[in-house]
């Protein structure tokens, strides 16, 4: 049962928009308006379903967030190089394209399909680090019960 929970674990990050860093907080003085404004904005910032009924508070969702905005364009900016990648590679393999140049070709998809992979899981860290160690726990408990069936 707890190795199950630690191949459902990672697999929850495949539910939301992941990225790679976390937001860092910027300690400035602000005016009570426009504190209540950006409070009120927090509270409407959308929560991943994963972190439903984690009790984040403002910031915490401000900063995954922020993480989920990152990790969405850098995987996009990804997923066009990897498109134009494998359209190459496709190309060399119906010429008369060497050996090495189609394994050259091959390794450049490779390579962006490992970063793809990397800022998924990036993204699902910085995510964690967000998360108290109460939030975490409930989290995993969560993610280790069996699926109600409908």
């Amino acid at each position: 049962m707890q190795g199950r929970c630690l191949i459902l674990f990672p697999l929850a990050g495949l539910l939301v928009h992941v990225g790679s860093t976390i937001a860092m907080a910027q300690s400035r003085s602000i005016t009570p308006a426009v504190s209540a404004m950006e409070s009120d904005q927090a509270a409407q910032i959308p929560v991943p379903p994963w972190a439903r009924d984690l009790q984040l508070n403002a910031e915490q969702r401000s900063q995954l967030q922020a993480i989920q905005q990152q990790a969405l364009q850098k995987r996009e900016r990804l997923h066009q190089q990897l498109l134009e990648a494998e359209t190459q590679l496709r190309s060399r393999l119906h010429s008369q394209a060497s050996i090495q140049e189609l394994r050259q070709h091959y390794q450049t998809v490779q390579a962006l399909r490992q970063q793809l992979a990397d800022n998924h899981f990036d993204a699902l860290l910085a995510e964690r680090q967000v998360l108290t160690s109460n939030q975490l726990a409930t989290l995993i408990q969560r993610l280790c019960q069996p699926p109600i069936a409908p």
